[in-house]
């Protein structure tokens, strides 16, 4: 993907939410803080831009994203990119993530994407630990995008469970095996006015993230704390 292809789905994705403003958490959020031909090639690899509607308790607006702007929709055949409703526990995210999101506007609506921060994107990314995940970590850490001892400092401030002891060791470790730079890139600041105008629907986004947001037995997702889930522990 590259900016222009974001700013589409931005685009899209507000008109369809009835929003001027949408939330990405994905892989590509990163292109809001650094252009694609800085970026290396494993960091746009993705074709899928994940949104993260804001006061969607029951998923109804992410399902909606999906099924009009997913992989197998319209939007996608015609254009080779697509977008993803996500939920706000799709990602652990470190603390004050709502407060350092980075501004990308579409020009031609005017609508705004607030993209994760790049430090914050790699605290989710590291957490994952998929192939691709990995991928993508090494790729923006050898361009010197993005310290990895920035994100060894997040990365302690997440809400974990407590079953996920080994999965923020495994990650700290994978850190710590980063070969280090004299220096990286400093991207743009976060987008101060937005947030500030967004202020009661990022924090509600802000305190779900971190629910626990596994499927009761009933069919409901649980909204305990995730740190002290004791239906999910």
């Amino acid at each position: 993907m590259n900016r222009e292809g974001l700013r589409q789905i931005i685009r899209a994705a507000a008109a369809m939410l009835g929003e001027d403003t949408v939330v990405i958490i994905g892989s590509q959020s990163i292109l809001a803080s650094f252009r694609e031909f800085v970026l290396p090639e494993d960091a746009t690899m993705s074709a899928e831009a994940d949104i993260l509607p804001f006061d969607d308790d029951d998923e109804e607006k992410a399902d909606k994203v999906d099924g009009l702007l997913g992989e197998a929709s319209h939007f996608s055949e015609k254009y080779g990119i697509y977008a993803d409703g996500v939920s706000p526990w799709t990602a652990s995210l470190p603390s004050g993530w709502d407060e350092r999101l980075v501004r990308i506007e579409d020009p031609e609506s005017g609508a705004v994407g607030l993209c994760l921060n790049p430090e914050d994107l790699c605290v989710a990314k590291v957490l994952a630990g998929r192939a691709k995940d990995i991928r993508f970590l090494t790729a923006v850490f050898q361009a010197g995008l993005v310290d990895p001892d920035a994100v060894g400092r997040k990365l302690i401030t997440v809400a974990l469970r407590r079953s996920e002891a080994e999965v923020s060791r495994r990650a700290q470790g994978f850190l710590d095996g980063v070969a280090r730079r004299a220096s990286y890139a400093k991207g743009p600041p976060a987008a101060g006015e937005d947030i500030a105008r967004l202020g009661e629907k990022l924090t509600r986004m802000r305190d779900a993230s971190v629910l626990c947001g596994r499927t009761n037995r009933d069919g409901t997702t649980c909204r305990n704390d995730r740190r002290t889930c004791a239906d999910h522990p």
